[in-house]
């Protein structure tokens, strides 16, 4: 394919919105490699990396139809997404681990208050 053919990003985009599946996959072909990078590099895990890049691609084809030139080229646009996605991911990890945290505290005070009458 000649320089000239390539299709830039707001065509792909723009046949995205349309539902066009080729241009989606080509728009995954470009950046799957960027986004990917940029995710293990926030999220320091893999499995999760390639979890939250799937919301990523899946966000692409539900929401391109809201990209705009004017705030940037298609390659900003999809990795601010992942940007977005990975500090939600490690927001709702971190309320889940919070959770789990009180919960147990929890446990083992009731414990604790059980055991002491006991042990007196």
């Amino acid at each position: 394919m000649a320089k000239s053919d390539v299709i830039q990003d707001d065509e792909l985009l723009r046949k995205i919105a349309e539902g066009d599946r080729q241009a989606l996959a080509v728009f995954y072909d470009r950046y799957e490699r960027p986004v990917y990078g940029l995710l293990v590099g926030i999220l320091k895990n893999t499995d999760d990396a390639e979890d939250v890049m799937q919301e990523v691609f899946s966000q692409v084809w539900k929401k391109a139809d809201t990209y705009s030139a004017e705030y940037g080229n298609g390659r900003n646009w999809v990795l601010r997404i992942a940007h977005n996605k990975a500090i939600n991911f490690i927001r709702s990890r971190a309320g889940r681990n919070r959770k789990q945290n009180v919960e147990l505290s929890t446990v083992e005070d009731e414990i604790t208050s059980d055991l002491l009458p006991r042990i007196r």
